[in-house]
């Protein structure tokens, strides 16, 4: 779990904490002027427009009014000769230390940086399957999301039923009935396998289109062998390494039959 925007917060508290230095060396040297305060409120604006914008993003909104009444201070400085150093570097320390207290509350979900493109992709399988397959579109997707955030288990669920669909259309292609809820994957690959080998292949097109249901059929038995099951259902658990297999296979297999249907 990390901090988010951490180099936002960290760039707001240490404008923050240049501003308390020069307030104290002022504070030290018993000297106040016009452009001290000018730096003071300087380096306490940025501090604030930065604060501002990474409690947004991090859904902290509810700390604007106490970061308002701060900014408010820092205006203050330089437009009332009289106004204190010390409410500002009071002001300054306080809100330092809410910050800190509001980030220990704060917990976030890190993406290993080998998921990110599995979570943020629009079209984890690429743009074709997505045009031939859209009722497997929500799954693809969710299947991706729930591997980035480790939950293998989840996301092998998911494949599943963008699998059932791709096996399904591709036993239609080849005029085969196939079960996939009782039939087994030996029993699948079989029946894939004869009527894939049974296409005639005199012509040079029917050549090309034989090809490509037998590229289709080796990518379906590459997802029976990453699946670790006898059946097309799930087994129990699944880690990431073996969800991440099934995952890509799965994606090759669906590429590779979007191209014939």
């Amino acid at each position: 779990m990390l901090e988010k925007h951490v180099d936002i917060f960290v760039d707001a508290v240490g404008a923050f904490s240049e501003a308390k230095l020069v307030i104290v060396a002022m504070e030290m040297e018993k000297s106040d002027n016009l452009d001290a305060r000018r730096r003071i409120a300087h380096l306490g604006i940025h501090a604030i427009q930065r604060l501002k914008y990474a409690c947004i993003l991090s859904d902290m909104q509810h700390m604007m009014p106490e970061i308002d009444r701060v900014a408010l201070g820092f205006d203050i400085l330089v437009k009332n000769p009289t106004y204190k150093l010390d409410t500002v570097g009071q002001n300054i320390k306080h809100l330092i230390s809410r910050i800190h207290d509001e980030l220990d509350s704060q917990y976030y979900f890190h993406v290993d940086q080998r998921d990110v493109s599995c979570y943020l992709a629009k079209e984890p399988f690429g743009e074709a399957v997505t045009n031939k397959f859209s009722l497997a579109t929500e799954d693809i997707s969710e299947a991706g999301k729930c591997l980035a955030l480790q939950r293998s288990t989840a996301c092998v669920f998911h494949l599943m039923r963008a699998l059932e669909l791709g096996v399904q259309t591709l036993g239609k292609r080849l005029k085969v009935q196939i079960d996939v809820r009782t039939e087994t994957w030996h029993q699948i690959m079989l029946h894939v396998n004869k009527q894939t080998q049974a296409l005639p292949s005199a012509t040079r097109a029917q050549k090309a289109k034989k090809s490509k249901f037998a590229e289709a059929a080796a990518h379906l038995q590459s997802v029976r062998l990453a699946w670790r099951n006898e059946v097309m259902h799930p087994k129990q658990t699944y880690d990431r390494n073996e969800a991440f297999e099934i995952y890509n296979a799965t994606r090759v297999f669906m590429a590779s039959l979007a191209e014939i249907v």
